[in-house]
């Protein structure tokens, strides 16, 4: 009887130790990129709750991840560059997504924070491309009163580096539904 006093203590035991221990999350941002400043080629993000993250095609075609920085416009200082972060996933043959930030007429600096809006020449802008067999080919952007943020946390112009988060709501003319992108992260080489 005493034995069995001792394993029910000892099973007792167990239950509250293991009752008291924190589960691990299971939530989707555990498999995004973390926030590195290394130059580490990564891009994720959260679309409409679901993990975004770019992978390399099977097929080898085409770039995945895009990153650029550059002086396009010569005579204006302040408004010459052009920045644009992007990642686009092809799962399978038959689908395409693509999730993208671009800041047109735009010099960047550590810790610059931008408000985006309406896409066009000298504005800056987020958007959501959706392409399949099944559903159709849809462009969603952001507008000036569907927007977004995106934050530059890193910037290393000797090494070509470029890191920050973003998040954005962009509608589409063709699609009643609106896009989602949350929690997004990058830390990329960027091209000039």
């Amino acid at each position: 009887m005493e034995f069995i006093k001792s394993l029910l203590i000892v099973f007792m035991a167990f239950v509250f130790m293991a009752s008291s221990c924190t589960k691990q999350s299971n939530s989707p941002t555990n498999v995004l990129p973390p926030p590195t400043t290394q130059g580490l080629n990564t891009f994720g993000c959260l679309v409409n709750g679901q993990v975004f993250v770019p992978q390399k095609p099977s097929d080898d075609i085409g770039t995945y991840l895009e990153c650029d920085y550059e002086f396009l416009y010569p005579g204006d200082t302040t408004k010459g560059y052009i920045f644009n972060v992007s990642g686009k996933d092809k799962p399978n043959g038959n689908e395409l997504s693509s999730v993208g930030v671009t800041l047109d007429s735009t010099q960047l600096h550590q810790g610059d924070t931008f408000q985006l809006g309406s896409s066009g020449v000298g504005k800056k802008y987020g958007g959501y491309i959706s392409s399949s067999l099944n559903t159709g080919y849809f462009v969603y952007n952001t507008t000036d009163t569907v927007t977004g943020q995106i934050i530059i946390t890193f910037l290393d112009q000797a090494n070509l580096i470029v890191s920050g988060t973003f998040w954005f709501d962009a509608i589409s003319s063709s699609a009643p539904d609106t896009v989602h992108v949350r929690q997004g992260v990058f830390d990329m080489h960027y091209t000039r």
